[in-house]
């Protein structure tokens, strides 16, 4: 009884929180990391709300499943891209590099699975503050 007290708490305050004009969340998405994901400031980044949880389920997604039977982590930098990419350089050559904005959405299921196989590699990712994959295998 308690749990769902606390449940519907949450959704309460998700809702609350939600309607602030930011792009919409995934449904799904559990309600403690929309409570979290929302006291960010996303102002100086650029980033909408929906690209930071469509990123935020991604990486725990890759963290849950891990690839061919073995964990794997990765790193996304959300927003601020065109600093980030001048801040950093790629470890082999860019496997996003060439391909169309419009295919590279983070949205997108497939880039999804895409981005789940290039977590193998070395590196992180930069995703535009709208969701666009910009660049993949990133260092500093």
């Amino acid at each position: 009884m308690q749990r769902s007290a606390s449940r519907e708490s949450l959704s309460q305050q998700a809702s609350h929180h939600s309607g602030r004009g930011r792009t919409s969340i995934n449904p799904n998405t559990p309600l403690q990391v929309v409570l979290v994901l929302d006291q960010i400031d996303l102002d100086t980044s650029g980033a909408a709300l929906g690209t930071l949880t469509a990123v935020t389920d991604l990486g725990i997604q890759i963290a849950r499943e891990g690839r061919e039977g073995r964990r794997i982590g990765t790193l996304f930098t959300v927003g601020a891209e065109t600093e980030v990419l001048q801040r950093s350089r790629c470890l082999i050559l860019d496997p996003l590099s060439g391909h169309p904005p419009s295919q590279r959405s983070i949205h997108d299921p497939d880039v999804r699975e895409t981005v789940k196989e290039l977590a193998q590699l070395d590196g992180g990712f930069v995703i535009s503050g709208q969701g666009t994959a910009l660049s993949a295998c990133r260092r500093s």
